[in-house]
């Protein structure tokens, strides 16, 4: 199961457990869609390759619509 590491004032670390799953590009273009937001760019990775359906991770950048 991931964990979320919370780090205290006083400089201590709670490991918490967390749920995740995986969104599809889509998925997440609708979210952003109702919420305002328009996809300004997508790209394969952070050093920009173009994005291909045979991409593995994606990089994308919303801005308010």
């Amino acid at each position: 199961m991931p964990r979320a590491v919370n780090f205290a004032a006083d400089g201590t670390a709670k490991l918490r457990p967390t749920a995740s799953r995986y969104a599809w590009p889509a998925e997440l273009d609708l979210m952003a869609r109702v919420t305002g937001l328009r996809l300004r760019d997508r790209w394969a990775g952070w050093d920009r390759r173009p994005f291909t359906a045979e991409s593995p991770q994606h990089v994308s950048v919303y801005e308010k619509a």
